[in-house]
């Protein structure tokens, strides 16, 4: 009697353990953590909303500048010239991100790369913002 209990009682651990979910495929929540630097900004700004009066390419002056997204809902930001801070963000949704106040999308997300846009339109003032950023993960 006892060996079939034995028996049982590893059959049910051998099946609990074989029917465990596998890892949770990794989503731009898990991918965005971690260090980024920028490699490039790329400013517009348009009035009329359709024309294009300005564009302004900006890349980081300081080479030791990074931002690092952690889990607890903040930005590491790393900058030797401008001092170290921090700011929040949260996910709205899956593919956008609130930083501070403004929300991004986020065009894509690599292991190693990253391109965050928002455009923001002022119908009022008919004027309209670009930003495309882009990052590489450290």
């Amino acid at each position: 009697m006892k060996k079939i209990i034995f028996s049982l009682l590893c059959l049910s651990l051998f099946a609990f353990t074989a029917c465990q979910k596998d890892d949770a495929p990794e989503t731009n929540r898990t991918r965005i953590l971690g260090k980024w630097k920028l490699e490039k900004a790329i400013d517009e700004y348009y009035q009329p909303i359709s024309t294009l009066v300005d564009r302004e390419e900006i890349t980081p002056l300081d080479p030791d500048e990074y931002a690092e997204f952690k889990a607890d809902g903040k930005i590491y930001v790393h900058s030797p010239s401008e001092g170290d801070h921090q700011v929040p963000y949260e996910f709205v949704d899956e593919t956008h991100v609130m930083i501070e106040d403004e929300v991004y999308e986020i065009k894509s997300i690599t292991a190693t790369d990253m391109h965050l846009y928002q455009d923001i339109t002022d119908n009022v003032n008919d004027q309209r913002f670009v930003q495309n950023a882009y990052f590489k993960k450290l």
